[in-house]
This record gives structure tokens, sequence and C-alpha cells, in this order.
């Protein structure tokens, strides 16, 4: 190669080592218009500027690709949530539109709901689908979005019933209980798909879970880890029973031959059982501060969502308050809850998504203890203060928040 750039070579110097992929070729960009200008050669157009073209993108890069949202990243981010509300690029705009809301859009939106529907065309048809939809040049733009909506909501169905399959295994599997991972194969499993339900199966069974389906003669799966746990190398231990394995130490795709699957997964469950910490074997929330609802009102959180955009190294605050009362709560879709609760007389809305079975498990009734981060929600153009659970569990006198 005539050079690479790449800020993780050991002999790069440049101070920034978090960004995407899509701020370095950013970086290219701003170079290579500095250096236009050193030459007295004409910009592409009078004045351009990449990072008030772009910043929006780089911004949903930064969300869904999970990086830290410090140093570089958190002023191109704030620059691109600006521009997000503003004046976004045609493509995301597009895409924005399928929500057919008028949100404050966030950083979790785009994770959350711009970023599945680009990935939605990879997992179930081509790349090319969503790369068309972000140049923002086809004269039915809108129509090639909502065919991405259409594609995440097949997707979507896919991965329930996926997920739904896999739970079915494992509540089969007798000697489930005894193995610190889960490892299941399916020869008919959509292979865009396993990962995220991989993913799924740690919200409900809390371990390095491995899922595995055909492809082209061989086994071809997708690993998800548990915080704190590396994944990689725990299957480099075992690269013995495999074809190929890449990733990092949260995620990982791996490929084997099917008459190695046994050996495999006996072997991975061991290495796992001997380096997997108790720390590593439940959930862990941190919560930043008590909070009673008195102090919950419209300057707070403005003066919280002053210190975003949110994101890793940089997350949003999380409070609790205890003692809190259900006044109503209705089941959402199945997974998620939406509360109305009172604390000393003051009553707010809640909001906690898959938290239904948690609430079944609590019997559905009594005082709770919270866990939770106050936003602003705009809904048919009027805000109001909302509560995004994290947690709920029942009240008992003499629990104490550290």
């Amino acid at each position: 190669a005539l050079a690479v750039l790449d800020p993780q070579r050991p002999d790069c110097t440049y101070p920034d080592k978090n960004l995407t992929g899509c701020g370095v070729g950013f970086k290219l960009i701003q170079a290579i218009i500095q250096r236009l200008h050193e030459q007295g050669q004409a910009l592409p157009q009078p004045g351009f500027d990449p990072l008030a073209e772009y910043s929006d993108l780089i911004t949903l890069s930064i969300a869904c690709d999970i990086v830290p949202i410090v140093g570089e990243n958190r002023a191109i981010a704030y620059q691109g949530m600006k521009k997000l509300q503003s004046a976004p690029l045609p493509g995301i705009k597009a895409l924005m539109d399928q929500a057919g809301d008028t949100r404050d859009w966030d950083i979790s939106d785009l994770v959350f709901f711009i970023g599945p529907r680009i990935n939605a065309a990879g997992r179930l048809g081509h790349a090319s689908e969503a790369v068309e939809v972000l140049l923002g040049k086809s004269l039915e733009l809108h129509d090639l979005a909502a065919e991405l909506q259409s594609s995440n909501t097949a997707r979507q169905d896919i991965d329930r019933q996926i997920t739904q399959e896999a739970l079915e295994l494992i509540a089969s599997d007798a000697q489930f209980s005894q193995r610190s991972t889960t490892i299941l194969y399916q020869r008919d499993w959509h292979k865009g798909v396993i990962g995220i339900v991989a993913s799924r199966l740690i919200e409900h069974h809390y371990r390095p879970t491995i899922l595995l389906t055909e492809s082209e003669g061989k086994l071809v799966g997708s690993a998800r880890s548990v915080v704190g746990f590396d994944l990689y190398e725990a299957l480099d231990k075992c690269a013995g029973y495999l074809l190929q394995f890449g990733g990092h130490r949260y995620a990982a795709g791996l490929s084997l031959k099917e008459e190695h699957l046994d050996p495999f997964r006996q072997a991975f469950d061991q290495v796992v059982a001997q380096s997997l910490l108790p720390e590593h074997k439940s959930p862990v929330l941190y919560v930043d501060h008590l909070l009673p609802f008195s102090h919950i009102n419209a300057r707070f959180i403005r003066l919280i969502n002053r210190m975003g955009p949110f994101g890793p190294a940089n997350r949003r605050p999380v409070f609790v308050s205890q003692n809190v009362q259900v006044r109503f709560a209705t089941v959402l879709k199945e997974a998620h809850m939406k509360f109305v609760l009172e604390q000393d007389g003051l009553m707010i809305e809640a909001i906690g998504f898959n938290l239904a079975a948690t609430w079944r498990e609590l019997g559905e009734s009594g005082p709770l203890d919270i866990a939770f981060q106050p936003i602003f929600n705009t809904w048919n153009e009027k805000t109001q203060i909302n509560l995004r659970l994290k947690d709920i569990k029942a009240h008992h006198e003499g629990n104490i928040v550290q």
C-alpha cells in the first residue's frame, strides 16, 4: 500500500485512538482539503467544510460502532447531533422520517432506530441498498428508505422466531444449568440474525453465548460475551477445533466443521469455566446518585443534557428513587412496561424497555425501588418529563444505595 491510515498502528502519533472507520475517512478528507489549500488549488466547492457537511453521518458511525464518546468523537458528535436536528443529509433524513414522529433525536435513537434499518439491508439482502439510501441521490429516496424499514421489520420477525426457538432449546436441556456457556446450533437459522439473537439470549441467561447455523457446508456462528470477559482469548484457546475465527473481547465470528461441534462445545465451556470470575456471572447496573422525585424538573434535565452527547465512556447518569408507588401499569408489545409512578404526591410517567418479565416476577404490585434516567419526551408536539427505567425491584425498608 502507498499508505495505511490507522490510528491504532503502533507508529501512528495521532492523539485520538478511538476514531471509527468513518471517522478515519473523514480525517483523510480533511487532510486532502488542507493539502489542496497549501498548494493553492481550488477546492471541489468554495468554502467546503467537511465537518459541517458530514458531521451527522460521522456521528451515526460513532453511535452505531459503540466507540467511546470522548475527545474528538465527542466534539464531532456534538456538532453532528445539532446538524441532525436542523439539516440532516437527505439519506439520513429519509430514514428519520420512517419514525413518523417529531422526537428529539439522541445517540440512542441512532443506535436503536437508524442503525438497525441500515444493517437490515446487509443481513437479509445486500448492503448496497443501504448505501444507495445514505448517498441520498435517488429520486425515489423515501421509497428506498421504506424498503429498509420493511427489511428491518422482516429482520425483527426472524429475530423473534429464532430467539423463541433458542429459548425452547435451552429449556429442554437438562444439563444447561451445569454449564458456563450457551452454545446452540440449528441448521436453518438465518446467518444474518444469529449475532443479534446471541445478544438477546444473554439478557435471559447471562453467560458467553454462541449461536451457529449452516452455510456452504460448514457451521458458521456469532459469539457474544458478558461484561469483563475476554471472548476472543477463550476462542483462541479452542482454535484447534475451528476453521476460522475473528473479532474482539465482546463479539466474534467463527466457523468449524460439524463433526467438531461437540468437542468444541466441551472445550470452550471448560475454558470459560476456568476463567469466568464471580463478577462475570451476573449483570451489574452502576448508579450515580439517590434522587427523589422532588428534585426532578425541566432545569435539572437541561443541565444533564448539557453533558451530552452520551455514550460509551460518557454515560447518561443513572439515578435511584426508593419507595415509589405504582399508580398505573400496562405492558407494551408483550415486553415493555409503561407506568405512572408516584412519590410523596408527585406523579411521573415512566417507560421500561424489556421490563415486563421483571414486573411479572414482582407480582405486579407493591412499592418499588427504581433505577432510571430522567428525560424529555416529545409526542404529538407536546414535551413532558419522563423516566427511562433501567431496572426495578421490590422496595424493602433498609435497602441501602451505595
